[in-house]
């Protein structure tokens, strides 16, 4: 869903920046010199380098770069064309129904898993904080390309290269959630969702369309531990996506949640302020006052003798 033409325009001046910032910028380098740059980028923003690794957070995957923020517990539907995805996706549904049999690579160590990992491509290159994303469901074209339905699941960081070609593939460090079952936690919650209805509810005002039951129970919105609702927040920002990938590398549910409810407060205290000035101006439009000042039909003279009475919109 995408919350409102006015947030999106609104934030592109004040989003905060990813911390991701060096990544991998067009994987034109070795995979080893392209390691070091992700590395230095992963410890670079306030982690202790010699902090040793847990094996199990540690995971291969191959990653799909691409012009959007996935985010954990958000759907992401994907359109499948190039050459070399299709083989990959075709090997990672290994197994079901309706597959280009002959473009499966029984040998990956993928086969048939139908998780992959979905980093934001910019300009500069890929942002080493990603999303882990699970195949739901599958359909195949009549022309080759496969409609994918996906589901976020964890955040990961890259921390080395393994191989560019065809297909990226990485060892990243699967990052943690948090306890977001604490009384703050439950309390910013709260407030996003009574800032986002408030929002939803000016906004049908201001198009002057009427508020239902259904227009504020986004589905599930009341139901979503704070943790998941901070990345469905977070993924109503298709149009601003640097927002969104600062969001998605934030540490903590209560500190993304508290930027997402300013975010929020703020754009709901500037929509309401310019259409409280847009109503005010209407209300004073000079056909109005000309409109006041012209006779009743029934009370105009049959033949003017005086000055010409006043027409609306002159």
């Amino acid at each position: 869903m995408q919350l409102l033409g006015t947030v999106n325009q609104n934030l592109s001046k004040h989003s905060p920046r990813p911390h991701s910032q060096c990544l991998l910028p067009g994987l034109p380098q070795s995979p080893a010199s392209i390691a070091k740059q992700v590395t230095a980028a992963a410890y670079g923003r306030g982690r202790d380098e010699q902090k040793p690794k847990d094996v199990k957070s540690i995971r291969r995957l191959p990653i799909f770069p691409l012009q959007q923020v996935a985010m954990p517990s958000v759907i992401v539907p994907l359109n499948i064309f190039e050459a070399r995805y299709r083989v990959l996706f075709n090997t990672l549904l290994a197994g079901a129904e309706g597959l280009e049999e002959g473009l499966v690579n029984h040998q990956s160590p993928f086969c048939g898993s139908r998780i992959f990992g979905m980093c934001w491509a910019t300009s500069q290159g890929l942002t080493s904080v990603g999303t882990t994303l699970h195949i739901d469901n599958h359909r195949v074209q009549p022309d080759g390309r496969m409609l994918v339905t996906t589901k976020g699941r964890e955040r990961f960081q890259i921390q080395s290269i393994v191989q560019e070609k065809p297909v990226l593939i990485c060892d990243v460090e699967m990052l943690e959630g948090d306890d977001t079952h604490s009384v703050m936690a439950l309390d910013i919650a709260a407030e996003v969702r009574r800032v986002f209805k408030d929002l939803v509810t000016l906004n049908a005002k201001i198009k002057k369309a009427k508020v239902v039951d259904d227009d504020l129970s986004i589905p599930d919105l009341d139901e979503w531990p704070p943790e998941q609702l901070s990345y469905h927040v977070a993924s109503m920002f298709p149009m601003n996506p640097m927002l969104q990938q600062s969001l998605l590398e934030e540490t903590t549910t209560i500190e993304r949640l508290r930027k997402e409810r300013d975010l929020l407060q703020s754009t709901l205290d500037y929509t309401s302020a310019q259409h409280a000035l847009r109503s005010a101006f209407a209300d004073d439009k000079p056909e109005d006052k000309a409109a006041e000042g012209q006779q009743p039909e029934q009370d105009k003279p049959s033949s003017q003798t005086g000055p010409e009475e006043p027409k609306v919109g002159t």
